[in-house]
Formats: C-alpha cells, sequence, structure tokens
C-alpha cells in the first residue's frame, strides 16, 4: 500500500503564530483561509521593507485520517518551508526543520487518531538567523517566508523502503549493481529480491509494474536482511 494525497486546500493561516493553534479547539473564524504553495507576506512590486515577511506565523488544517490507515505509516513531507519549521499534530509536536530550502518529512502515526478529525498545525519562522542556512553569510536576495512549495501525505506499510541508491561497477570483463536500501522498519525473515532488464527490453515495454520473468525482468540475486539492521543503517544488496 503506498497513496500519495497532496494537502493544497484548506488550509488557515495567521501572520502571528499564537501557542493556542496548536490545540485541537481553537477559533478559527480569526484565521485566513488559503492555498498551498503561499507566501506568508504579499510585498508591492516597487519597493518593501525586507522586515515585512519576517515574522513567527502559524499554519492550521484540519485532516481526517481513516481508519484504515491504522498500522500504516503515514508520513507528511513538505518540500519547502522558510524556514524554521515545527509540526504539530492534535497538539503533539511531531517534528521540526531548520532550513528554508530542503524537503523534510515528519512522522504523524504515533498521534493520528483514526476515523476521526484531526488538526495539523505549522510553527513557520521566516526571520533571519544566522544559524539556519542560508543566513549567516552574505545573501544578494530576498528570502520571502511561508510554506511554498508543495505539501503530501504517504501512506506507506510499515515494512518499505525509505530510499534506495544504486551504484554501479562496470568493467571490460565483468558488471556489478550493489543497492544501497534504507527501511523504514525492519521485521525477521525479511528478503530482498533484486531483477534487472536489459535497456531495449524496457524501452520496448514502458512501465512495467509487474516484476516477473515473463515480461523481460530477470532475477539477479536474493539476500536475507539480517535482524541487527535498524532503519538507520542501509543494507546492501
Amino acid at each position: 500500500m503506498n497513496q500519495k494525497i497532496y494537502l493544497s486546500e484548506d488550509w488557515l493561516f495567521n501572520e502571528n503564530f499564537q501557542e493556542g493553534m496548536t490545540a485541537t479547539e481553537y477559533p478559527e473564524e480569526t484565521l485566513q483561509p488559503v492555498r498551498i504553495p503561499h507566501t506568508c507576506k504579499e510585498t508591492p512590486f516597487h519597493y518593501f521593507d525586507e522586515s515585512l515577511y519576517q515574522m513567527v506565523s502559524g499554519y492550521r488544517r484540519h485532516l481526517h485520517i481513516p481508519t484504515e490507515w491504522q498500522g500504516k505509516r503515514i508520513l507528511l513531507t513538505f518540500e519547502g518551508a522558510g524556514h524554521d519549521s515545527t509540526v504539530y499534530l492534535n497538539g503533539n509536536k511531531v517534528g521540526e526543520h531548520h532550513c528554508g530550502y530542503t524537503a523534510f518529512t515528519v512522522d504523524l502515526s504515533a498521534y493520528a487518531s483514526y476515523g476521526q478529525d484531526n488538526v495539523l498545525c505549522v510553527r513557520l519562522d521566516s526571520r533571519e538567523d544566522l544559524n539556519v542556512p542560508p543566513f549567516g553569510y552574505v545573501i544578494d536576495y530576498m528570502t520571502y517566508g511561508g510554506i511554498y512549495r508543495d505539501v503530501y501525505l504517504e501512506v506507506k506499510d510499515q515494512i518499505a523502503l525509505e530510499d534506495i541508491f544504486v551504484h554501479t561497477l562496470i568493467t571490460p570483463d565483468e558488471a556489478q549493481v550493489t543497492s544501497e536500501i534504507t527501511f523504514y522498519e525492519v521485521a525477521k525473515d525479511l528478503n530482498v529480491r533484486q531483477y534487472y532488464m536489459l535497456k531495449s527490453d524496457a524501452v520496448m515495454s514502458g512501465v512495467v509494474s509487474d516484476v516477473t520473468s515473463d515480461n523481460g525482468w530477470q532475477f539477479l540475486c536474493e539476500q536475507n536482511v539480517p535482524t541487527g539492521t535498524t532503519a538507520e543503517t542501509p543494507f546492501r544488496i
């Protein structure tokens, strides 16, 4: 199971973050409806002071989490939020990120209320901070704030691939492929199989979803994932 759900609509915004915004109950009539991507401050084209968009603002959104997601891993990804972010679900802090130009992901699973309404809140500090990149040296551009790129949910099984990096070693006599895999979670008796397809076959078949030998995929190897492997350490095959 792997779903990707974009959360562009139904956000609420306040230029002045208040601690109460993280709670499930909050007077939302005081907040401004916005759509993501969003800037924390609209500025005139001809002139403005850079202090206009430097603030601690707050975003809030209701999120229904169905019961069938229980036991799954619910991952929330921000592709860009300037510049210092703290994320809450139902009043609980679920993660933080200290850079406005890189994506980050938080896991909502531990604090989700299944089959019910959940409240997502983001405290976003767009003030310049010497300890948060790219500040700390010389910058020759305006560093606007806000959740300025897409936000999406991914629903994955507990045992799923978090990242994979493929290394190749090719000589005149042989070719070697090493896959470096990071898992969200590792279970006992977990096996990984690796297949390959000739480039000419891949071009002819287009996108292939079933990994079987009768549609061009060729079995390469299989290996058991050691029980000592953790979600933080890559596994190599």
